[in-house]
């Protein structure tokens, strides 16, 4: 399976079974097409290492078919050489099942240019000797794809893949929906759509998941007076949606309490976000 970028560039390259190839070949052409930024990607790995086991249903999908690509890795693989790969992209759907129910079905890919980038770095290969590979294979190569049953909960001592780099999907998902994630719609610009079209391939929008930037702590609750300013620790809260009838994880992210100028108590580091 090969999926070409609107440049002509070979962009992912899937080297399993030709049953495979064909659905992720139609899985990658329906796909609502996500990015999610170096530091949302960040939030969602730290998120999703802590994030309660919940049953996902179909409502807590962004899309029912979507392709996303992490700005850095969300996990690393080895390839067929033993090298470490960075994880970035993957892609989901959901597989009907008459024995077991819906299921929902990861496929996840590892960046091989990324790697060769990496390569450049340690010094283990030269900018041109990078250069000259990226030409000659495909940036997002499959690595491997995993399937749970919708509606029911993980197991929280599953250490597979699923459980690992699913939960960072999961939370990236959840994040998304928050106040906390600034969400926007990138068109391809006139000249790519026409590449695009040339190559019989229709253009798509691609959903922009950045993370909003802190603007300072509060003053408390309103019905306390505090002398002191303290630290919250981002975490996940359990809240109820009377509409679905459910409780989902809510993120509660990291911030000062009390007011403003007041001594800070605590030993724990602070980090300045600044626009």
């Amino acid at each position: 399976m090969t999926v070409h970028r609107e440049d002509g560039a070979i962009l992912v390259c899937d080297p399993s079974g030709e049953e495979r190839r064909t659905a992720e070949i139609r899985l990658l052409e329906n796909a609502e097409l996500f990015f999610v930024s170096a530091d949302m990607t960040e939030l969602a790995v730290a998120a999703g290492s802590s994030m309660p086991i919940f049953a996902v249903a179909e409502e807590d999908l962004p899309a029912p078919r979507g392709f996303i690509v992490f700005e850095k890795p969300i996990a690393t693989d080895r390839n067929f050489t033993g090298e470490e790969v960075p994880v970035t992209a993957a892609t989901w759907w959901i597989l009907p099942n008459p024995q077991l129910g819906p299921m929902l079905w990861f496929s996840f890919y590892i960046d091989a240019h990324g790697a060769l980038d990496a390569s450049v770095e340690e010094g283990l290969l030269t900018a041109a000797e990078a250069q000259a590979r990226k030409q000659a294979q495909p940036r997002y190569t499959y690595s491997t794809d995993a399937a749970q049953i919708l509606g029911v909960e993980a197991d929280p001592n599953d250490q597979s893949v699923l459980n690992l780099w699913g939960r960072t999907i999961v939370a990236a998902w959840l994040l998304m929906q928050q106040s906390l994630a600034v969400r926007s719609t990138v068109e391809p610009d006139r000249a790519a759509r026409k590449r695009l079209r040339r190559q019989g391939q229709e253009p798509k929008a691609v959903r922009v998941i950045e993370l909003r930037r802190p603007k300072g702590g509060g003053a408390g609750d309103g019905s306390r007076e505090y002398h002191h300013q303290w630290i919250v620790r981002g975490h996940w809260r359990q809240q109820w949606y009377p509409a679905r009838q459910v409780h989902r994880p809510v993120w509660i992210a990291p911030h000062i309490k009390g007011p403003e100028g007041a001594p800070m108590i605590g030993g724990e580091k602070v980090y300045a976000w600044k626009r």
